[in-house]
């Protein structure tokens, strides 16, 4: 399975396949993806921006008549200009984006694997064999199309219908079907290359992720109906009390972040600085306020320099954090730590625990 926008490298495909002839037990696999690399050509092209046409209708007293069918459909094209910062911001976002999947792939995905389930084989560059997939596994993939048919939940858990469909490989009745992570498969796939495209993305993948990992660690109990030994079955009981604690983390990410920067600025400040400490302590809810506000009221697309001048704020609070965390543990490891700073070295074990 190859998405559009990825190219496997040299090869990566005959490499999978032969990991799968291998392994006989093998029902999925996945490779390593890695992002283009935009060169400086391709950021001085313009940007092709796709703009709604007003249609209008008529009607034989004057009146206006908009054809919804219409309006949906006719777009114009607009070429932009790349400036210095959409150049900046494209370069940033590769770089962060590369160090996001390597470390997906590299500790995540290579510590799943050891348990012999993958919780998302990526549809950018996987395999699957097909007496594995035939059934349940195939129709819980494809069951997203319904989306009429669906609740809330439901529509949101098959954004990521590969979640759904791993769990139904794993748990396959009298099957003892494993999923794999196969280092060196290399693909390159484009990432997003603005603020506004990376949150749209993970907008979708959040919500599709958040939905479909809470149905796998509720249905992960029913693995005892597949055929895997019972040497497996410890392993994956260990795996889902590991998924567990970590979907739990996930829901309180923004606290756990509130909580680390509470504890350096308190650790920061004296006590003759309250104004200071109240400021700043006010600042960071109201931002979670406004992006929330932001998020239900307008369209991503309307509001793009207000979302990226908050994702610029919140890296800020990131970094204050990060700082203030590592001149902390430097005192503390020196030896002139003082209560605050233990309480802060406390709050930076929380910053990476959140990272």
């Amino acid at each position: 399975m190859i998405d559009i926008g990825t190219v496997p490298l040299k090869n990566s495909i005959s490499k999978i396949c032969r990991y799968m002839d291998c392994y006989t037990d093998v029902g999925g696999a996945c490779g390593e993806i890695e992002v283009f690399e935009p060169t400086e050509k391709e950021l001085g092209y313009p940007i092709m921006e796709e703009i709604k046409k007003d249609t209008k209708e008529y009607t034989e007293d004057g009146e206006e008549e908009e054809d919804d069918s219409i309006v949906e459909k006719q777009y114009r094209v607009k070429k932009k200009t790349r400036g210095r910062w959409e150049k900046f911001e494209c370069k940033f976002l590769f770089y962060t984006q590369y160090v996001e999947y390597k470390v997906s792939h590299y500790i995540d995905k290579a510590f799943e694997t050891m348990f012999g389930f993958v919780s998302v084989l990526p549809g950018a560059f996987c395999t699957f064999r097909w007496e594995a997939i035939q059934g349940d596994p195939l129709k819980s993939f494809f069951k997203g199309l319904d989306s009429d048919k669906h609740s809330a939940k439901e529509a949101n858990m098959y954004l990521a219908e590969d979640r759904v469909m791993c769990l139904e490989i794993l748990r396959k009745y009298s099957s003892h079907w494993v999923l794999r992570y196969v280092p060196g498969c290399l693909a390159l796939t484009d990432p997003p290359t603005s603020i506004v495209e990376l949150i749209k993305q993970r907008r979708r993948w959040t919500n599709g992720s958040l939905f479909a990992s809470w149905y796998v660690i509720d249905h992960l109990n029913l693995i005892t109906r597949a055929g895997h030994s019972c040497g497996r079955q410890v392993l994956l009981f260990i795996l889902y009390a590991y998924m567990t604690l970590n979907f739990v983390f996930s829901l309180m990410l923004v606290g756990s972040l509130f909580a680390s920067y509470f504890i350096f600025i308190e650790a920061s400040f004296d006590e003759e600085s309250s104004l200071t400490k109240t400021v700043l302590f006010g600042i960071y809810p109201a931002l979670i306020i406004i992006f929330i506000i932001m998020s239900i009221t307008k369209p991503i697309e309307v509001s793009t320099a207000s979302y990226t001048i908050m994702v610029i704020l919140f890296c800020t609070f990131i970094f204050i954090s990060l700082i203030l965390g590592l001149s902390s543990i430097s005192f503390y490891e020196a030896g002139q730590s003082t209560d605050k700073q233990i309480t802060t070295f406390i709050g930076g074990v929380l910053v990476v625990g959140t990272f």
